[in-house]
This record gives C-alpha cells, structure tokens and sequence, in this order.
C-alpha cells in the first residue's frame, strides 16, 4: 500500500463513524488519480464499510470523487446517496465559499450552533468577550 494512502484502522474509522450516524460524510484521504492507487483505495474502502457496519443495518457508501481541476481523488463514505450529490455539489465550484464550509461542517457532523462559532472565530475576534453581563457571540451561542 501507498504510504500516502491512509491505513486500513484510520479509513476504518471513518466507516464506522458514519454508519453509527455520527456524521453524513466523512473523507478519508485524498490521492493522485493512478489506476494503482484506485485500485487499493477502492478494495479497502468497500472492506472497511462491510466490517464497520458489523450489526447495524446501515452500511456506509464508499465514494471517490475527482476533485474538478486537479489530478486528486476525494475518497470516503457518505450516509445516503443524497450526501454523495451534496458533496459534488459543492466542489463544483458553483457555491460560495461561505455556504461550502457551512455545508461541509453540517455534513461532517458538526452541529449548527458549531458552524456559526466556527464562522464566529474565523471573523477575527478569538477569544469572547464578556462584559457587564453581556455576550460577545453569535445568536443563539453561550460562551460566558
């Protein structure tokens, strides 16, 4: 196996995280599009989501998707087949970039109120300020 391709335990664990429902998509690795490389990603990835679904009448959907202008293939599972086109969707280059990194956070298993700190502390200001009682935060989000 490539050392730039994930282990099996690592890909493994995205499979599991996915069909316990912990999140909708996860992406396990990105590689060069070679047949090489295809080919191994593509047997570990459907061995994992077959082991990880173990009793769970979910299996995960294993994925790759070529990564539009570039010689690079996103790898991973996704919950649904919807998940799957959302993500497409959103490396096609036609959603600003502000809805990708909400979308992907929601996808990947980060809650709303998680996007919005996160969209919070990207704006600049890192540490919450507290004073006289009042909240320095996005709507909806306590942090003092």
């Amino acid at each position: 196996m490539d050392k730039n391709i994930p282990s099996a335990e690592v890909v493994g664990e995205q499979a599991y995280l996915v069909a316990r429902g912990v999140r909708l998509l996860a992406i396990a690795g990105v590689i060069e599009d070679t047949i090489e490389r295809l080919v191994d990603v593509r047997q570990m990835l459907y061995e994992s989501a077959v082991e990880s679904a173990g009793s769970q009448e979910r299996v995960p959907i294993p994925f790759l998707i070529k990564n539009p202008g570039t010689n690079l293939i996103d790898f991973g599972y996704a919950s649904h087949e919807w998940v799957i086109d959302v993500y497409e969707w959103l490396l096609g280059g036609t959603v600003p970039d502000q809805m990708v990194s909400r979308v992907m956070g929601v996808l990947l298993g980060y809650s709303g109120d998680a996007v919005a700190q996160y969209e919070y502390m990207q704006a600049g200001q890192r540490v919450p300020v507290c004073q006289k009682g009042e909240i320095t935060a996005p709507p909806n989000t306590a942090i003092c």
